[in-house]
């Protein structure tokens, strides 16, 4: 049996974190508040440098454990260091947490992040059901998303699709934008679209607050110049909507006539 220790809550980096019922959650704090934590978790040493930094340890299980330690103001928590094969560590994980059909993208990425260097990517296609392309997607993702982005992929705010076109963003640019498409509300296609468009707006330049907020005024000028366009063609031949539409529709004679007059009227009818 390995050794016991006393390691630092703030320390490690939760493998997946999946919430508990909340009454079981409840009960299981209060015993820690009364007992402390009995029955010790299994932690590994962090070796990948981009979260060696902030942690030292990896949680394998006792996910439970470690929320209700933290939650009654625990400072330590006695654990098992192990040094687990990394599919072990999967398997472990599949073990405690009954089964993978919950999981959800992020997690899904942090799975077969794990494995990678143990398996081929054809191996982790199979074990996943899905094809190549797929799980290069999950794993950029994963590779070059800020932790604010990984943080609402990992909690259902921002989706797989919109993940990946923000991923394509620099970390710098990825805050800037977060930021803009949550004050949106924006989501799916629409997500996908307006972040392209940032990235063809700012061409070879940085998408900043200050790009994003000029794409915003050129597309509000586009729109006033369209409005006060469209009321000129009105007022100009006294017409509604409709009839406007029936004789840009009819006659070509007034088509040619706008035209000389330099004015566009393909946002009413396309020949």
């Amino acid at each position: 049996m390995d050794e016991i220790q006393y390691i630092p809550v703030n320390a490690i980096k939760t493998y997946l974190d999946r919430e508990s019922p909340r009454d079981a959650f409840n009960s299981l704090t209060d015993s820690v508040n009364k007992h402390g934590v009995l029955v010790p978790i299994t932690v590994v040493p962090v070796t990948k440098k981009r979260h060696a930094k902030k942690w030292k340890w990896e949680l394998v299980k006792g996910h439970r454990r470690l929320r209700a330690a933290k939650a009654a103001g625990l400072q330590t928590i006695p654990a098992y260091v192990t040094e687990p094969d990394e599919i072990d560590r999967v398997k472990a994980f599949f073990i405690e947490n009954e089964a993978r059909r919950d999981l959800g993208p992020y997690e899904l990425a942090v799975l077969m992040d794990s494995e990678r260097g143990k398996l081929s990517l054809t191996e982790i296609s199979e074990k996943y059901s899905m094809n190549a392309n797929t799980v290069r997607r999950y794993l950029s993702i994963l590779d070059n998303s800020s932790d604010d982005l990984l943080h609402y992929l990992k909690n259902g705010v921002i989706k797989m699709k919109g993940a990946e076109a923000i991923s394509k963003l620099t970390r710098v640019e990825q805050v800037a934008v977060i930021k803009d498409v949550l004050k949106r509300k924006l989501s799916g296609g629409r997500l996908v679209n307006h972040v392209n468009a940032l990235r063809r707006h700012a061409g070879s330049g940085r998408v900043t607050t200050n790009c994003i907020q000029a794409q915003a005024n050129a597309a509000t000028k586009l729109l006033r110049e369209k409005n006060d366009e469209y009321k000129s063609v009105l007022a100009r031949y006294n017409l509604s909507v409709e009839p406007l539409v029936t004789l840009l529709k009819t006659s070509a004679e007034f088509r040619d006539k706008l035209r000389r007059a330099k004015i566009d009227f393909s946002h009413f009818y396309s020949e």
